[in-house]
């Protein structure tokens, strides 16, 4: 089985083909696998109206140059009528 690294680096998965057999790779470690990291995924993100984690209210989530993602406030720029977010890091 293998363990998810998400969300401090991104996974890999093997893609079976329509010819390999059912354990090569495993179709139980396959569906393992992808429920883990589906489940990374939703805790990251949170639930409906919810904040996630760390966040405030008014906080969006934002990613980096390096790909990591953080949440941030939202600045609204009435100039344009755009929101947009500030980024840290």
């Amino acid at each position: 089985m293998m363990a998810i690294s998400f969300p401090t680096s991104l996974d890999n998965f093997v893609n079976p083909t329509n010819t390999d057999p059912l354990n090569s790779p495993s179709h139980s470690v396959q569906h393992s696998d992808l429920n883990d990291a589906v489940e990374a995924l939703e805790k990251k993100i949170g639930l409906g109206s919810s904040v996630a984690g760390s966040a405030s209210a008014g906080q969006l989530l934002t990613v980096s140059t390096n790909g990591t993602t953080i949440w941030s406030n939202a600045v609204y720029n009435t100039d344009q009528a755009i929101l947009s977010a500030q980024v840290f890091g």
